[in-house]
C-alpha cells in the first residue's frame, strides 16, 4: 500500500559560514509532532531526525540542494534549498 498521509513541514533557512542551516518542525495529520522523521539531503549520505517535539536542525554541507523528509506511513516531502 502506498503511504497516503500528508505531513506538514515548516522550515526556516539561515546562513552560517555561508552554508544553509535549515530549522523547522514536522507534524502529522493530527497536528501532533512526528518523532524521528528522517531529513536527508538528496543524493548525500548525511541528514538528521526530528526530536520528541518534531523539531529538527540540518546543517547543509553544500550551498544548495533538495532535502527529503520521510516518515513511515506518510508521503515523502521534497524541499528545494537555494
Amino acid at each position: 500500500a502506498q503511504p497516503d498521509m500528508v505531513m506538514q513541514v515548516s522550515r526556516e533557512v539561515s546562513l552560517e559560514n555561508g552554508m544553509p542551516v535549515i530549522r523547522g518542525a514536522v507534524l502529522g495529520t493530527n497536528g501532533l509532532p512526528l518523532v524521528r522523521a528522517n531529513i536527508v539531503v538528496a543524493g548525500k549520505s548525511y541528514g538528521t531526525v526530528t526530536d520528541a517535539n518534531g523539531k529538527y536542525t540540518l546543517r547543509m554541507q553544500e550551498s544548495s540542494g533538495v532535502i527529503v523528509i520521510t516518515h513511515l506511513g506518510y508521503k515523502p516531502v521534497e524541499i528545494s534549498i537555494r
